[in-house]
């Protein structure tokens, strides 16, 4: 199954979506906009760049030209994973504090991330939500209860999980009733950081999540006069019901759309 985007749709233009990961290589031809970087919680160095490539591909699942689901989105980078792919709470709740405290209200915060439990990232999470910000995080991939880990079990994120090309929840992805959507996950195309051209493969709830968040700032650019949890809800609201197969009982099966 695949995320098809209508040529009528807009292409989330003057919305911002916020990546907390590894960075964004910015000299990649894809972008529309050039990103920029909010803040960099691993060693400080203001620039935009990725030296692991995990967050590029996932910012160019959000926003690239070709491989992005809203391709005029601006990008701005919150680094928390070094380039070995290492990160620490302490790093995720110094990003979302910056990003309450100075990014563009309205905007989408996209976590695809996952870790044990924190009483301070939960309360970061919630602090950013009641802020007006929409949080889109990945379910994790434990082939587990996602109600076990965070950001996926918090009640003020948006949870996706990830499903194949066959139509089939992925076997890795994290499911039960903390899983609010799913979206594709496998074998997904997109930017990497290695040359201006790069493109790679990657699979998993890290790149579930991106595809909601693009979603997300469609249906804000679209609506700027909607709330976070009005987003929110037309994400669910239009998402396609019973279309997922081998999917626990838990699990509410609904798949994104554009």
């Amino acid at each position: 199954m695949r995320i098809v985007k209508s040529k009528s749709q807009r292409d989330g233009s003057g919305k911002t979506v916020y990546i907390i990961d590894s960075g964004i290589y910015e000299k990649h031809k894809q972008w529309n906009i050039d990103p920029t970087e909010l803040i960099d919680c691993v060693d400080g160095n203001l620039r935009v760049t990725d030296c692991f490539g995990h967050g590029t591909h996932v910012a160019g699942i959000v926003g690239s030209n070709s491989h992005g689901v809203a391709t005029k989105v601006q990008l701005s980078s919150v680094r928390i994973f070094d380039c070995q792919g290492a990160g620490t709470w302490g790093r995720v709740i110094t990003g979302l504090s910056e990003i309450v405290s100075n990014g563009v209200s309205s905007s989408i915060i996209n976590l695809s991330l996952s870790g044990g439990y924190s009483q301070a990232a939960a309360d970061a999470l919630e602090a950013a939500n009641a802020a007006g910000f929409l949080l889109v995080a990945s379910a994790g991939n434990g082939h587990n209860d996602a109600c076990t880990v965070l950001p996926a079990s918090s009640l003020d994120v948006l949870t996706v999980g990830a499903t194949c090309e066959n139509g089939s929840v992925w076997y890795y992805s994290n499911y039960g009733e903390c899983v609010n959507i799913f979206a594709p996950g496998v074998q997904i195309e997109n930017l990497d950081n290695r040359n201006p051209q790069s493109l790679t493969v990657r699979s998993g709830t890290s790149m579930a999540a991106p595809m909601v968040a693009g979603i997300a700032a469609v249906i804000w650019a679209n609506n700027p006069s909607y709330t976070n949890v009005e987003v929110k809800n037309a994400i669910l609201n239009r998402g396609t019901v019973g279309i997922i197969d081998e999917l626990d009982s838990a699990s509410i099966n609904l798949f994104a759309r554009l």
